[in-house]
């Protein structure tokens, strides 16, 4: 464990160790004993834990606790009946969430809007002055091959 690692923990889960997961605790236990630095780390969040638990919590009104409470009962219900992702569904939703999907798509929406930009402003042909073009820009050419033949 890194003391990057230790601080995210000491953020995570607290200054005590047993309330960490067990993986993560062993290596914070091994940490703390190697690492004067790991050690005070943890001595100032036990600090900043004491004095949290020290303040005075403030006295909510009566009729403030039962009105939240009364939300919270009346939103219970919709919440059991939420349910939870099928296992057929979530390998759909993997797939659509994953990481590379979200780059992909910001580099499309540029490409399909400049896309659309450009299909929107094509002009109709007009096909006599296309064929004076082409009589213009090809007259030349037929003129030397006629020459040529002669």
């Amino acid at each position: 464990m890194t003391p990057q690692q230790f601080a995210y923990g000491l953020d995570r889960w607290g200054p005590d160790p047993s309330l960490w997961p067990a993986a993560y605790a062993q290596d914070a236990r091994r940490l703390l004993d190697a690492d004067p630095q790991a050690r005070q780390a943890l001595a100032t969040a036990a600090a900043a834990d004491e004095f949290l638990a020290s303040l005075r919590r403030p006295t909510v009104p009566v009729h403030l606790e039962q009105r939240i409470v009364a939300q919270l009962s009346a939103a219970a219900p919709a919440a059991a009946a939420a349910q939870p992702p099928t296992a057929a569904t979530l390998p759909l939703l993997e797939w659509l969430t994953a990481r590379l999907w979200r780059p992909a798509l910001a580099a499309l929406i540029p490409i399909v809007a400049g896309f659309l930009l450009g299909l929107g402003s094509v002009e109709p042909v007009d096909h006599e002055l296309a064929a004076d073009l082409a009589m213009l820009a090809f007259s030349d050419l037929y003129a030397e091959f006629d020459d040529a033949q002669q």
